[in-house]
């Protein structure tokens, strides 16, 4: 049986000298994992389209265990992505926190729907980028059902999702600064993100922060290998 999916690509992980398992993120599936045998008829051009982030639609071969790849091509192509080394960063970045969230995640329109157009914003966008990744992991969070509860001054309880006035006896917390810097890149888009200026120290702290709440709420998320790329990107 075959069938046609809509997926944005979130890693390629070798299985042989010429097979790869891809693990995508899909409008019809959900999360799912796929095989790819490459031949002949893919060229080295075919494969590098399968970037992280990539927008491809796949017809895949349901028949075996796992669904297997019979043709794909790209839904959306991305001229920068793959080529602009601080957008490429950022792609690699976010695909990995996607693969590690997303593990078992089903089907949601309105969660595709924001990574796709994501991806497309990040591919064209002209003006800075510097807090793209975190507006990005602060709608995540709202999409998933996370979004901790930053109404009140304070610190943020890593553990329990909301602030409070004095250090919780667990030590899992985000200092007022980055709480207070977090409470307005939530209030931000990314036609408006260039507008809150902060210091590297300061983005790499807050992000550093975000993640931990991300791996206290989701306990099946593991250390980001991209961590120490991303938080040296940006001045």
């Amino acid at each position: 049986m075959t069938y046609d999916v809509e997926a944005v690509v979130l890693s390629r992980q070798p299985y042989s000298d010429n097979c790869f398992i891809l693990n995508l993120y899909t409008r019809e599936e959900g999360r799912v994992a796929v095989f790819l045998r490459n031949n002949a008829r893919r060229s080295s051009a075919g494969l590098a389209r399968l970037h992280p982030l990539a927008l491809v639609r796949f017809t895949l071969d349901g028949t075996g265990r796992m669904p297997r790849v019979k043709k794909s091509e790209s839904l959306i192509p991305l001229n920068a992505i793959p080529f602009d080394p601080v957008k490429s960063c950022l792609a690699m970045f976010l695909a990995e926190m996607l693969y590690l969230i997303l593990k078992e995640h089903c089907a949601e329109s309105s969660l595709y729907n924001f990574i796709k157009d994501s991806v497309c914003f990040l591919d064209t966008a002209e003006d800075s980028l510097a807090n793209f990744h975190l507006v990005f992991l602060s709608h995540l969070a709202v999409y998933l059902g996370i979004s901790p509860n930053l109404e009140q001054e304070g610190m943020l309880d890593l553990r329990e999702g909301y602030t409070r006035t004095s250090v919780p006896f667990h030590g899992d917390y985000m200092d007022i600064q980055s709480t207070s810097l977090w409470r307005r890149i939530m209030a931000c888009d990314y036609t408006t993100m260039g507008e809150l200026r902060m210091t590297r120290e300061d983005r790499a702290q807050l992000l550093r922060g975000v993640i931990k709440y991300f791996q206290l709420q989701m306990p099946e998320i593991r250390d980001v290998k991209s961590l120490s790329v991303i938080t040296q990107l940006f001045d």
